[in-house]
């Protein structure tokens, strides 16, 4: 038996690109709507004396040969604490043996595949010369949503809105930088 691999945030914003997570997420899409996917409803233990909760979503892929296990904790007043609101973690099994191969870090992960959905959105309902989009939100998931939508309809204009002025002008600078040109 080999031992379990254990993939960073780092590791996985080095090594996915938004193109692979979109792909990733169209073929699970895929596989969820032809009935090849198992994936029950999430299950929650709710921390109200915390102020948060701990979610866990169990899902199975017979034609990728995937089962994994995300676990995510949500806690709106992390930020105070100098945390961040949102922690997720995937483990990843082997389907045949149940064997743990895998444990992520799927914070990243998450905000990925997030931006990856409204990739595989725009890639089908966005018209072919659309090269305007805005973005409520310039938190982890709005930034991988405009890297997912510059990467489907080549943004030339990017228009944004966060309640925080601060945030929004920090957003536009990395944007700037990050995204595509011409």
């Amino acid at each position: 038996m080999r031992g379990m691999l254990y993939i960073s945030d780092a590791e996985i914003e080095r090594l996915v690109s938004m193109r692979e997570a979109i792909d990733a997420v169209e073929e699970a899409f895929r596989e969820y709507a032809n009935g090849t996917a198992i994936m029950p409803p999430r299950s929650t233990i709710m921390l109200d004396s915390f102020g948060g909760s701990i979610s866990f979503m169990p899902s199975y892929l017979r034609r990728a040969g995937v089962v994994a296990t995300k676990i995510i904790s949500i806690y709106p007043s992390n930020p105070e604490k100098g945390l961040p609101t949102t922690a997720a973690w995937l483990a990843c099994n082997d389907p045949e043996t149940g064997v743990m191969e895998a444990l992520m870090d799927a914070t990243y992960l998450t905000a990925l595949r997030t931006g990856a959905v409204t990739g595989v959105a725009a890639r089908y309902l966005a018209p072919k010369d659309s090269r305007v989009a805005a973005l409520i939100g310039c938190g982890a998931q709005g930034r991988t949503q405009a890297l997912a939508l510059d990467e489907t309809i080549k943004l030339e204009s990017l228009r944004i809105y966060d309640l925080s002025k601060e945030r929004m002008s920090r957003f536009a600078m990395e944007m700037e930088q990050r995204l595509q040109k011409g």
